[in-house]
């Protein structure tokens, strides 16, 4: 069994915490009971609760930018059905795995502090250019309509996903074969 590292426990019940009492409803206290550690052992790893939210974001971009990398890279080798794969349904999927993160950002945190907000426009941007990187090198002309088309489509399933709980993968995959990408 590996052992979990203190930080790693609160970065899990932090996460966990946000996402049932939501951003502001979540506490250091309630997160530090959930990951069953002192109090003030949050401060050791984290100044505030938003710093704490912050390394969560942060955690979980730099997953997902490396597997959008990854799939560039298969892309870029000619390797495009597993690019495909990869890039369009790998990482919607870890977008699914990553709810409660993505409820605590798109729908509390960005409006409180420009951190987020800032943080919200990189990523969006990245997204954007990455779409966009990968529609260029797999040949489709319209890559730059296509990559809004994709990116609308994905965050308004993600938003049926996080609200409504709907799973949204298989009309994912429909759109994606309506537009000839899969």
């Amino acid at each position: 069994m590996v052992e979990t590292s203190t930080k790693e426990r609160i970065l899990l019940a932090g996460k966990d915490v946000i996402f049932e009492r939501g951003y502001h409803g979540a506490t250091i206290s309630e997160i530090m009971k959930r990951a069953k550690l002192g109090y003030g052992t949050f401060y050791l790893y984290f100044k505030t609760k938003e710093d704490l939210f912050l390394e969560l974001i942060r955690m979980t971009g730099r997953k997902l930018e490396e597997e959008l990398e990854e799939a560039i890279e298969l892309a870029k080798v000619g390797k495009f059905e597993e690019a495909k794969e990869k890039f369009f349904i790998e990482a919607f999927k870890s977008f699914m795995e990553h709810k409660k993160l993505m409820k605590a950002l798109f729908y509390e945190a960005m409006c409180m502090d420009e951190r987020f907000r800032q943080i919200h426009r990189e990523k969006l941007n990245y997204m954007l250019e990455k779409t966009y990187e990968i529609l260029k090198i797999l040949g489709y002309e319209n890559a730059k309509s296509l990559k809004f088309i994709l990116f609308g489509t994905a965050k308004l399933l993600m938003d049926l996903y996080i609200l409504e709980n709907l799973n949204p993968l298989e009309v994912w995959r429909e759109v994606l074969r309506e537009l000839k990408i899969l």
